[in-house]
């Protein structure tokens, strides 16, 4: 039964009353195959006055109350849908300009950073020369007058050294201090920095969903929207892999990558419920690792592969745990010099 988001109750009762109406016009056709002219006068003129029947009236207005309820509701949802969308896309240009904002301050921080902790390190690996310079002359003009000064005179010279090399040591212990700060300064800012990448990227992924999904988005032929995964393009020649991702860039796309694992499975779903006339189709897996650096989860294999390491390629291959089980389109890796479709693909 269909059911549309927010008018459950209309639905039942419009679906409820058509099948009620059908069947009353389904009864008196049956009946009138059958009779004279005469009966089939009298008829006409008894569905004449049922058509007048208050009970009839009542039953085609509230289809009529139904159906402009429920075309009110579509109408309103769609409304909705596209001014989400709408809204989501001025979003994403507002976060990509606040995301290069903050990269780049966060740049230009990093490298005065840098050259304060250099200038630092620097300070202090000369105040220790400048330290150990002034320990040997002091040292040097106390060994020559040590015979001729006074005990008073020499504990007095041997603790204004002392109390120089403390403080020495203590502003050295300070710098170092100040510089490992820097340090995890640095390193939180940076990782704020990936983070905010993320964010962007996890942003831009649901709005191109949200575009997919709601049929909002375009793609150019011979690309077809596939919900949550973007344009498709299926390239029905047999390549090797490196000659099926040319060909997809030739096109200004580029062969299937799977952001994450979610979008693997709605495009081998998409594969599973619209039978693409192949087993053997590649995608943008090799030596066992998507091209954008992220390892396949487990379900994403069919059980048993990987098992050509670094020198497979990634397809899709038709799966079944038993004969008689749906079939599932999986990952394989096979030698990337084998012959198999293409499937490429292009953002919205």
């Amino acid at each position: 039964m269909l059911t549309v988001p927010g008018v459950g109750g209309a639905a039942t009762t419009f679906l409820g009353a058509t099948a009620v109406a059908l069947l009353f016009f389904a009864g008196g056709k049956a009946e009138r195959e059958e009779e004279t002219p005469q009966d089939q006068l009298h008829h006409n003129q008894h569905d004449h006055n049922q058509h007048n029947h208050p009970d009839f009236q009542r039953i085609l207005k509230a289809l009529q109350d139904s159906d402009k309820r429920i075309s009110d509701q579509l109408h309103e949802w769609k409304n909705k849908t596209e001014h989400m969308v709408t809204t989501l896309l001025e979003r994403e240009d507002e976060w990509k300009q606040r995301a290069e904002i903050l990269v780049s301050e966060i740049s230009a921080k990093e490298e005065d950073w840098r050259n304060r902790t250099e200038e630092y390190i620097n300070s202090l690996l000369d105040k220790d020369t400048g330290l150990k310079n002034g320990t040997k002359d002091l040292d040097s003009i106390y060994q020559p007058k040590t015979e001729g000064c006074s005990n008073n005179a020499t504990e007095s010279l041997v603790s204004t050294i002392l109390d120089k090399e403390s403080e020495w040591v203590t502003r050295s212990e300070t710098l170092i201090h100040d510089t490992d700060n820097l340090k995890k300064l640095v390193r939180g800012l940076l990782f704020r920095e990936a983070e905010a990448k993320k964010k962007i990227i996890a942003l831009t992924t649901m709005v191109r969903n949200l575009l997919t999904f709601s049929g909002v988005a375009r793609c150019e032929s011979p690309f077809k929207v596939v919900p949550y995964v973007g344009c498709i393009f299926l390239d029905r020649v047999g390549s090797t892999w490196e000659e099926g991702r040319t060909r997809c860039q030739e096109m200004g796309a580029d062969i299937f990558i799977g952001a994450t694992s979610k979008q693997f499975l709605h495009l081998s779903r998409y594969y599973k419920n619209n039978d693409p006339g192949n087993t053997d189709i590649w995608v943008g897996v090799k030596g066992g690792v998507w091209l954008n650096g992220r390892e396949p989860e487990k379900e994403e294999w069919i059980p048993g592969d990987p098992d050509d390491g670094e020198a497979g390629c990634g397809h899709l291959e038709a799966w079944s745990q038993w004969n008689n089980t749906p079939r599932r389109f999986l990952l394989s890796d096979h030698m990337c010099h084998g012959k198999a479709w293409t499937v490429c693909h292009k953002r919205p």
